[in-house]
Order: structure tokens, then sequence, then C-alpha cells
């Protein structure tokens, strides 16, 4: 039986979000804006399943302000299903539902289940007006392909891009190269590997080769791995390991690497917003080498277990992804061109040197890079219009 308390001065607010990237780019920029106001709400954040999680995220959410509740995705499913919340988590009869992340479905049925209005924050896809009150987005592509969709035009509203709020340096280059101890009369390349562990266990050794190769083309470049807040500090200590022990690990200040650095070479992700708000140029690289490490959704990735048939049946899948999608990386997405070169399916680390050698031989392209990347989410400002619609739901 779930524990609905008597009416309170504040209603509650419920997240709803599934994995690392929406936790960090559009959940805490929205708590940070919302503590920013005089009304304190409860705030619980609710985990939906995601094949991308770390096993950090629920931790990391606890540290967010004003986060009072949180419930994770074995407790989220226990309460939909036995309508059991665990021990101590409670709601209010007034409250609104936001949906940051995962099914959509998952934010309509806590929505029903605890009679609150719901409102969305999603570039996806837009559902289910009666119960959705409004879907706040990005931009106006967002809002025109949710209205082809068939949304009323009325309740889709452009606040802005939550990841823009999410980035900022606090340190410069000089404290960063100081702090790092690293030779200010060379170029920094950094690596991203990602924070999930069929990432990171190819991605170290990968971008090592990489190094390597980068080394023999140049040799006024230091490298750094940045690596990701979410990575579990078991697997950083065991894949890290296998590393190129010249390469440093920064594990703080991660934002202020990035800005200090003269190129970030990536796996695609909501990591390519980041780095493309700090204005850092980028390569971003999909190797399909080994597509067996690659984690599908649902009964997929039950039918890629399967010995033999499951191995051939990736390979199928990411070859049809790698023909059917036109760019992986959220800037280029965003404004429809190649902004960042992406190297997809069977990519070699001397492919990838090669290409970053040639971009650091190439200051006008590297400037041309900073400025498109700059200006391809938007300004700022999202974060504090989603706090107030947020608030405003919960007034009505």
């Amino acid at each position: 039986m779930e524990n609905i308390e008597p009416e309170k001065k504040n209603s509650d607010i419920i997240i709803l979000v599934n994995g690392p990237g929406e936790l960090a780019s559009y959940v805490r920029p929205t708590l940070e804006a919302l503590h920013r106001r005089p009304t304190r709400p409860r705030i619980t954040i609710v985990f939906s399943p995601c094949p991308y999680s770390t096993g950090k995220e629920t931790q990391i959410a606890k540290s967010f302000p004003g986060v009072s509740q949180v419930i994770n995705d074995r407790e989220f499913f226990r309460w939909m299903l036995i309508r059991k919340l665990p021990k101590g988590v409670e709601f209010g009869r007034s409250g609104v539902v936001v949906y940051m992340g995962g099914d959509i479905l998952y934010g309509k049925m806590i929505a029903k289940r605890l009679k609150y209005p719901a409102i969305a924050y999603s570039e996806a896809y837009a559902k289910w007006p009666h119960v959705y009150k409004a879907f706040l987005v990005p931009d106006k592509q967002t809002f025109n392909k949710f209205k082809s969709q068939g949304f009323p035009e009325n309740q889709i509203k452009i606040v802005g891009n939550l990841m823009v709020d999410s980035v900022r340096a606090e340190k410069d280059r000089e404290t960063m190269f100081k702090n790092l101890r690293l030779d200010p009369g060379k170029r920094l390349v950094s690596f991203m590997p990602g924070s999930r562990k069929f990432q990171v266990q190819y991605m170290f050794h990968f971008f090592s080769k990489v190094a390597g190769e980068i080394r023999k083309l140049r040799n006024d470049c230091q490298f750094v791995f940045i690596i990701s807040p979410y990575l579990r500090h078991e697997l950083l200590q065991k894949y890290a390991g296998k590393a190129d022990p010249s390469i440093l690990i920064v594990t703080e200040d991660q934002q202020s690497a990035i800005a200090a650095s003269d190129l970030v070479i990536t796996i695609p992700g909501t990591n390519t917003a980041e780095v493309a708000v700090l204005g850092t140029p980028i390569i971003s690289v999909f190797p399909s080498n080994n597509s067996q490490m690659i984690p599908f959704e649902g009964i997929y990735e039950m039918i890629g277990k399967v010995p033999v048939l499951g191995y051939i049946f990736k390979k199928i899948c990411v070859k049809i992804l790698l023909s059917r999608t036109r760019f992986f990386t959220i800037p280029n997405i965003k404004t429809g061109m190649e902004i960042v070169p992406e190297l997809k399916d069977k990519v070699l680390p001397r492919t990838v040197a090669d290409m970053a050698a040639k971009l650091l031989d190439n200051p006008e392209k590297l400037d041309e890079m900073r400025k498109q990347l700059r200006s391809s989410l938007g300004p700022r400002g999202a974060a504090e219009n989603v706090a107030r619609e947020i608030l405003n739901e919960t007034l009505h």
C-alpha cells in the first residue's frame, strides 16, 4: 500500500530518469535551478531500467541539491507491480511528475498511480497529451518534430537545451596544466572512454594505441584520460591499469580538463554535447570492431547473448545501425552538418591518429570548429525555464 501523506504546503516533484547522461545533463541543472528558488518542494528521483546504467546513478542522485528521496529501478518496478514503496518514501496529495529519460510510459504509470499531472523534457517523441500537460523541448527542430507526430501544438514549449546549462569549467587552462603537472609548451589531447563496462574495457586499450600512433607523428603532444564520475571505481582500477601508464588519469575537474584541451577524442553520446558547449575540438570514434560488447535493449539483448547466433545477430544489427544513422554526435545531429568528424565501423588507431595530427596542424580548422561547436546547442537559460514550468504546474 502506498504511503500517501495528508496535504502539505509544498507539493511533491517526482523526476523520472534512467541513465547517467540524462541525470548529468538534464536533472542536475534543473535541480540547481529549483534550489535557487524560494519554494522548497520535496523532490524524489525515480530511476527506470537502463541497459547503460553504471551502478553509481543512485549514489550521485542523492548528492544533488534538494533531493529528499531516491527510488532505484528495482524499487520502481516493485512499486508499480504491488504498490509497495521503499521504506521511508512517501508522497503528498498533490505534485507533478517530470519525465526526463527512459521509457515515457513509466512517467504515465507514475502519474496515474499518484493522480498527479505530468510534464516532460524530451527530444525523442511525444505521447499521451491527456497525461502529459506539456512537453518542454530544446529547440524549434524538436517542436516541429513533435507537432508532426500529432501532439497538440499548444502543449509544446521551447525552453532551450538543458545540456548547455549542465556544463561549466571551474578552472582555466593555466591552472589545470599546473595542477596536472602538464608541459605548457605541448598540446593536450584528451580521451573520453565512456562510463560503462562495455565501453571502457575496449576503449582504454584502443585509445592507448591511438596515443602511441600520435606520438609517432608528432612529438609536441601529451595525453590524458578524462574519466566520467559515473565510472565505478573497480572498473577504473581494472581497465586503467591496462592503459598506457604515460597517459594521465583525470578524475576531478573533468570539464575544466576538457576546456583546457586542444583536442578531445571520444566515443559518441551526451559527452559530445558537454565538449561542444566548452568549445573544444572533437573527433568522435565509434568502432564496431567488437560488436558483441555493445549492449542492446530488451529482447534484442537476450537474442544477442545466444551462443553463435547472438554474435551474428549483433553484427547485423550494428551494421544496419551504422548504415541508417547519418550522425552520432550531438552537435552534428543538432546542426544537421558535420562539424565533428565521425569515424565509424572498422576503425584503426592509426586512422584516428592521422586525423588528429591533420587537425592539430590546421589552426584555422580548429578555430572554426570551436566557433561552430559553441553555437551548436544554443544559449544558456534552459534550466531556469524548466524550473519555472515545473513550479507553475505544482501551483495548479
